[in-house]
């Protein structure tokens, strides 16, 4: 199945506000992610019907090449992939896509907000190794002359640890009443995952609406090169079975 991307080019998602939002269809989805069918955000709910939806084709959707070409329309800040991940089917990055995404955004001034859950080497030890290692290379040569990024997903503390350490930019699923403990959570080795503003203020990651825009229009985990990784609190249908998976 040849990947398709749907753009909706003002979001009316109060999380993100009025920006650019971008999905792809399943077969990106690393097949050895742990929530895939147990969990996943985007497998129940509004994000499930988008999903569905898009898989079966009910959705305008346009090829990568074609969406590349879109990108000058996007909005300067915009969410890449709220459902799917990077090109690639199953747990494999396509290298030259990363890095052609990353350079057209630099191009036009885009700062685009993207997380990738395929396994990557000195981080995840899920997937095959020779593929969490070519991973790994495809995000160094996207990242490496580009001033946007792309967040590697953890599955847990222990990962945030290991994907700083190794000069990644990371986010975290955290357990789903994270934030009745403060704002930052600590990992074993004492660094920080800063709770993403929009799970407990009148932020989103655009503004609008009345909320304030993430980091003044320079949303978190858009940054490249942070010493803190960002933390979401599990939520949907089974947040509670996700926090018991994370605390186990």
């Amino acid at each position: 199945m040849e990947t398709r991307h749907h753009v909706t080019l003002k979001s009316q998602n109060g999380k993100t506000g009025p920006i650019t939002v971008t999905r792809t269809t399943t077969e990106t989805c690393p097949t050895s992610c742990p929530l895939l069918g147990q969990g996943c955000y985007d497998q129940g709910g509004n994000g499930n019907i988008h999903r569905t939806k898009h898989d079966a084709g009910q959705y305008n959707s346009c090829t990568p090449a074609e969406y590349f070409d879109m990108i000058p329309r996007f909005s300067d800040v915009f969410r890449h992939n709220e459902g799917g991940d990077l090109w690639g089917a199953g747990d494999k990055i396509l290298s030259d896509h990363a890095t052609k995404f990353l350079r057209l955004c630099d191009e036009e001034g885009k700062m685009p907000i993207v997380y990738t859950h395929k396994p990557v080497a000195g981080v995840h030890e899920r997937g095959r190794k020779r593929v969490r290692e070519a991973n790994l290379k495809a995000l160094n040569k996207a990242r490496l002359n580009s001033r946007s990024t792309i967040n590697v997903s953890c599955d847990h503390l222990d990962e945030v640890d290991r994907a700083l350490e190794s000069g990644q930019d990371a986010v975290v699923v955290l357990p789903h009443n994270a934030n009745d403990n403060g704002r930052v959570t600590l990992t074993p080795e004492g660094r920080k995952v800063v709770h993403c503003p929009a799970t407990w203020g009148n932020v989103s990651c655009g503004g609008g609406g009345g909320k304030r825009a993430c980091g003044g229009g320079n949303p978190l985990c858009a940054i490249k090169n942070r010493d803190y990784a960002l933390g979401f609190p599990a939520h949907g249908n089974q947040q509670r079975s996700i926090s018991l998976r994370i605390l186990g």
